[in-house]
Order: structure tokens, then C-alpha cells, then sequence
């Protein structure tokens, strides 16, 4: 709940008994709105509801006289702003200043802002011949030197003394604020719940969000720190690579270098650092489909907390982040220009080579084997086909790419389906070679050739 600070004002007068009967002086402190206390109300810290965070009211000190001398005012604080558990107000939070051409014959001191003191401030000079005058003194609370929140009061005295020293006169004013409501912190995300679900089955569940507002700030500095309590791992306790996804922010007060995105680090990072009395921080998780395309597939598991840090003290807000890894299993093979045609074969034509570039992309982790399967044999416009042993194939595994070819050396084409690569242990994606190579006699047939081949992955 909120607690609701109030400042009341009351005024009392004191006559020195050395006072001369014959001459007349008043003292009057009012506060400008007519209330009987100098009353600031509800202090609302800076933000949307009070953007500059400061809370102004006006007091008129008015002096009626005919001493026909030199008197001065004076100003102090004669109980401190406390609340109702004693702490007490942060005296920088509490400043006064006059209203620029609000008196007509004196001296007024404090032009600018000044916080108030437990000793005697000279706030004011009269003429030489002691006229009459008044002035506009105007109050502030700053709501971003509030030290803390309740129910606010405390008093000031006012004190007119004449140079001559036999007069003196004390008004009391009496001071209430309400230090609104206490500090809360609220978390949303994109999902249900504390949860941050991203997934790289496609572009419009690669992004999620953790949302941390907070209100009632009212201890000044406030700082957010990123913490990566456990890095998302999956069912068999496998990492992700921190590189995958990427968290920013779009909010002014956040730290420079998470305005781009940024990798999972696991060390404590500052995230977010302001004097702000109320704040919304939207962090944005994004996948690195790049990145991610190495992953092994699953459901990757983890914890992100933020740490808000004001006034030493700590509180925090905890995400769960769940990261899927679609699986992914796929071949695609690219053909030479002309595709599987071998034209004008004659019983004297040098050998005729065809290249097919074969890439695998997977993240299951388990080992495989690229298939071939004959579709159509190779033969002419007429039907007629060449003879297994003049049409042969190898396959050649790519410079620094994983796995092994099944057949190294030029083989005769099997028909059907058979194996032509296998993977590494780890089933990790591959590019590799199958060429294939026509070399004629005088017992092939002229004319054009062609064959058609597809590939598929299996298990292994």
C-alpha cells in the first residue's frame, strides 16, 4: 500500500518583554494557497506523472512596521522532516529560494536554491528606516533526494530581530509531505508466465521478451544488472552456445552496448542505471538463426534474473528461458548446368565427366548415410543403354568436411539404391563429390545420354 505523507503549518508569535510599546512590528508567514500548514501533499517520484521530480510551493513573509529602524529575518530548521519511523529527510531533498521582484524595499537573500538549515539562515534585511515590506519564498522537494517514503513532518521557525536588539519576534510553520507509496516492481514477458520461449522453427517465434518496470523509486540512483543464473541446457545437459541467441534494449538509460544485441555472457553485467522514480526496461531475445543452425535439436532450458540495486539494497526478478532447436535433416543436391546428359557419344569420344555437389545439413547428433537411388538408367533418345562397365561413378568427400565416401575409386553405376557416403560419429553435416564418368567403345551407340539420380538421408 501507499503511504500518504502530509505536512501541516501553524504559526505562533513571540514578543520580547524588551519590546517598545510605542513602536509596532508584525511577523506573518502564510503559505501562498492560504492553507495554515506548508502542505506539499502527495510527492510523486520523477516520471510520467511528475516528469521534473520536484514539487513547488510558495510561502508570502510579510512585515508590517514602524520601528523607524534596521530589522532582520532569519530562518531555520527547528524540527527535522521525519517520517513515522523516524527516518529522516535528506536535507539536500528540502530547498528554498525567493520569487525574483516579490519584495519592494529590502534585501532578499537565497536567489538561488538553498536547502534549509538547523541553523539561523538571513533570508532578509529591511531598509535603514525599517519599511514594511514582503516577499514570496518558494519551497521544493525534490522527489529524487527522497530517502525514503512515509509520512513526512517537521516545522520552521522564523525569527525577526531588530538591529537594536530590543525586538524579537518567532512564527512557527509547520511542514507535511506524503512520500507516495512504497517501492514496487512488476515483470511481464512474451509468454505465460515469467517465460521467455524462443524457437528457430521459424522467423516469427525466433523473438521473445522480459519486461521489468518499477515505480516508487524514491532512493535516487537505481541500477540493473543482467545475471545469468543457468545458461539453457537440454535433457542430456548439453549447453547451448551462448552465441545463439542475443538480448537489447531499446531504452535510453540502458547501458551502450546492450542497445546492440549482445550474447548470453555469464558474468553479472550492468544493464540499466538511472536516477528515474518509474521505468519500463523491454529486454528483446532474439535467435541467431546462423548460429543456431549448429545446435544439436531440443528443448534448451535455463534461467535469466535481473538484479535491481537501490539504496544497497537488492531485490530481484527471475525469467525462465526456453529455447527450441528444431530439428533439422535435410540434402540438397546441385546438379552440373546441363544436368545428368552426356550428348554426342560416339564409339570415338573422350571420356565425359559429370560433377554432383551433395550437402548435408542436420543437428541431431546421430550418424547417417546419403542413398542413391537410380531413377532411369543412362540411355539414349532411342532407349538404348551403355553397358555397366562404360559408366562409372566415385564420390569425394570436400577438403576439411566431415565423413567418408563409399566409393573412393571410379565404380561401375549400381542400379536401385545403395549407399554412396557415411558420416562421422557425430552425424555432423557434410559436402561432398559424386562424379561420373561415361567412357565409350566401339560397342556404345551414338546419340545423347541421360540418367536420372536422387538422394535421401537414412539412419545409421
Amino acid at each position: 500500500m501507499r503511504r500518504a505523507l502530509w505536512f501541516m503549518v501553524g504559526m505562533v508569535l513571540f514578543f520580547s518583554a524588551a519590546a517598545d510599546a510605542s513602536a509596532a512590528i508584525t511577523l506573518t508567514v502564510e503559505p501562498y494557497d492560504g492553507s495554515p500548514s506548508l502542505s506539499f501533499g502527495t510527492i510523486n517520484p520523477a516520471g510520467v506523472a511528475n516528469p521534473s521530480g520536484l514539487t513547488n510551493k510558495e510561502v508570502k513573509v510579510r512585515i508590517n512596521s514602524d520601528l523607524s529602524s534596521q530589522y532582520r529575518v532569519f530562518q531555520r530548521v527547528f524540527e527535522p522532516l521525519a517520517n513515522e519511523n523516524g527516518e529522516r529527510l535528506d536535507g539536500a531533498g528540502f530547498t528554498f529560494y525567493v520569487l525574483r521582484g516579490s519584495n519592494a524595499n529590502g534585501t532578499v537573500y537565497g536567489e538561488s536554491p538553498l536547502s534549509l538549515s538547523n541553523s539561523d539562515q538571513l533570508i532578509y534585511s529591511s531598509s535603514s528606516p525599517g519599511d514594511s515590506d514582503s516577499m514570496i519564498f518558494v519551497y521544493t522537494i525534490d522527489a529524487s533526494k527522497l530517502n525514503a517514503a512515509g509520512n513526512f513532518s517537521g516545522r520552521l521557525i522564523y525569527t525577526l530581530n531588530s538591529l537594536t536588539g530590543n525586538i524579537k519576534q518567532e512564527v512557527y510553520l509547520n511542514v507535511f509531505l506524503n512520500a507516495a507509496g512504497e517501492f514496487k516492481i512488476e515483470t511481464q514477458s512474451s509468454s505465460l508466465g515469467n517465460v521467455v520461449e524462443l524457437s528457430s522453427k521459424d522467423q516469427s517465434r525466433s523473438r521473445g521478451y522480459a519486461q521489468v518496470s518499477f515505480k516508487g523509486n524514491f532512493a535516487g540512483k537505481i541500477d540493473i544488472y543482467q545475471d545469468i543464473i543457468t545458461l539453457p541446457v537440454d535433457e542430456s545437459g548439453r549447453e547451448i552456445n551462448s552465441e545463439t541467441v542475443k538480448v537489447y534494449s531499446d531504452n535510453p538509460a540502458v547501458g551502450a552496448q546492450f542497445r546492440t544485441p549482445q550474447t548470453l555472457s555469464r558474468r553479472r553485467v550492468l544493464l540499466y542505471s538511472s536516477q528515474a522514480g518509474d521505468d519500463t526496461i523491454i529486454l528483446n531475445f532474439i535467435v541467431d538463426q546462423e548460429k543456431i543452425s549448429a545446435q544439436t535439436a531440443g528443448i534448451y532450458r535455463g534461467k535469466v534474473r535481473y538484479v535491481i540495486v537501490r539504496n544497497g539494497r537488492e531485490e530481484t526478478a527471475d525469467f525462465d528461458l526456453q529455447i527450441e532447436v528444431a530439428p533439422v535433416f535435410t540434402v540438397d543436391v546441385s546438379m552440373p548446368p546441363e544436368g545428368m546428359h552426356f550428348d554426342n557419344i560416339l564409339p570415338s569420344s573422350a571420356p565425359q565427366f559429370r560433377e554432383v555437389l551433395v550437402t548435408v545439413k542436420t543437428n541431431l547428433s546421430k550418424p547417417y548415410m546419403v542413398i542413391q537411388n537410380s531413377v532411369s538408367p543412362l540411355a539414349n533418345e532411342k532407349g538404348k543403354t551403355i553397358e555397366s562397365s562404360f559408366f562409372a561413378m566415385k564420390g569425394e568427400a570436400m577438403p576439411g568436411e566431415p565423413g567418408e565416401a563409399r566409393f573412393p575409386d571410379f565404380t561401375p553405376v549400381p542400379a536401385g539404391t545403395v549407399p554412396v557416403f557415411f558420416s562421422d560419429a557425430q552425424g555432423n553435416g557434410t559436402k561432398f563429390k559424386v562424379i561420373y564418368r561415361v567412357k565409350v567403345s566401339s560397342l556404345v551407340s551414338a546419340g545423347d545420354y541421360q540418367a536420372a539420380f536422387d538422394y535421401s538421408l537414412s539412419a545409421r
